[in-house]
């Protein structure tokens, strides 16, 4: 991780993007973003947040996005 993509995760938090799950605004750790109600981290990669749930990291103990707390609040 450089300072380039944290500064870039900063960037995307501070411009109000959202869990695209549970709609929860996200923070920046490092080069991700991270919901604060599920714990799915979101990649920066290259300048661009990846918002998928599917490229989502996902916290331990969880093996698939429809065990996140997000997921089951829809």
């Amino acid at each position: 991780m450089t300072d380039d993509q944290t500064m870039e995760a900063q960037k995307f938090a501070d411009a109000g993007l959202v869990c695209p799950l549970g709609k929860y605004p996200l923070t920046a750790e490092g080069s991700y973003l991270v919901c604060p109600n599920c714990g799915a981290k979101y990649p920066v990669r290259d300048g661009i947040a990846m918002m998928l749930a599917e490229d989502a990291a996902l916290p331990a103990g969880i093996n698939s996005v429809s065990e996140l707390k997000c997921s089951k609040e829809k």
